[in-house]
């Protein structure tokens, strides 16, 4: 697998969430620390990475990514997805490009589940 092709990227990360293998295990030796979710109240600026997270229908808690408008979403990475998938994408593309945040859009952040990571809510600021 190579970094640089993201549909081996998806399937690698796919097939180690199938065999239990936590997703932020990496060969990575120099990773940056897990990414700052900010909740978003109002639009985000463009220059963010955007977690969209919805309920479906289904009752199954899922996610879509948005990159800003100059950065192409690597094919099969937008969504949406299970939030196991989701939120991994979402911390590999950060760490990839530079994030050090990451907006979150989300219906209620009762949503949120802590193992995701920390949310920042407005007026929280670390």
């Amino acid at each position: 697998m190579t970094d640089d092709d993201p549909i081996a990227s998806l399937n690698d990360l796919k097939g180690r969430l199938a065999a239990g293998i936590p997703a932020t295990k990496t060969e990575r030796q120099h990773r940056i620390a897990k990414p700052i979710y900010r909740l978003t109240l109002d639009d985000p600026d463009d220059r963010s990475i955007i977690l969209i997270i919805r309920t479906g229908g289904d009752g199954i808690v899922r996610a879509t990514i948005s990159l800003p408008e100059w950065q192409e979403m690597p094919e099969g990475w937008d969504g949406p997805h299970e939030m196991h998938v989701a939120v991994p994408l979402a911390d590999d593309y950060a760490h990839e490009y530079g994030y050090r945040g990451i907006a979150v859009d989300i219906e209620s952040s009762q949503l949120w589940d802590p193992a995701w990571g920390e949310l920042e809510k407005p007026g929280e600021g670390i």
